[in-house]
């Protein structure tokens, strides 16, 4: 009985990136959170600072659902930011900020349904779709430590 509750997380390096700036992050692969991408809100200030990026207001709250179904949460603000994950760039994505507890960032599976990527969920591991192939990328980014940014956002 103990093996059908816990294990690993489906967690995946990731990074956001500006202005040659790069932090390196890591995401919780969410099937069940239905958005698209959504960033822990305490990291919201040093990257508004740090990566020049602008905190946008909705003009409406959109309240959040646990897996009970009990609103949870709400969210107003989001960020356009440059996504990196598994090799692949994205640029112009928006963030939704919201508190996700211990995870950096979520990526939903609006996200996972819009680009046509596959959770092989045994492997832990993103199955890309023909033509979505990882980028090279001849820019170099200066890599900031997210503890720097956590510390300097409290």
């Amino acid at each position: 009985m103990n093996q059908l509750l816990g294990g690993k997380q489906f967690t995946i390096p990731c990074s956001i990136f500006n202005n040659r700036l790069q932090v390196k992050l890591s995401a919780l692969a969410d099937s069940g959170a239905n958005g698209f991408l959504f960033l822990n809100k305490r990291l919201g200030p040093g990257f508004s600072k740090h990566l020049s990026l602008s905190t946008r207001q909705l003009n409406y709250l959109i309240k959040i659902r646990g897996f009970d179904r009990v609103i949870t949460n709400q969210v107003n603000k989001y960020y356009f930011a440059n996504f990196k994950v598994d090799g692949r760039y994205f640029k112009n994505l928006p963030l939704l900020l919201l508190d996700l507890g211990s995870h950096d960032i979520i990526i939903g599976k609006t996200f996972f349904a819009h680009f046509d990527i596959k959770l092989d969920i045994s492997a832990l591991k993103l199955i890309w779709p023909v033509g979505l192939d990882p980028n090279r990328s001849y820019q170099s980014f200066f890599q900031l430590d997210k503890g720097d940014i956590q510390q300097q956002s409290l």
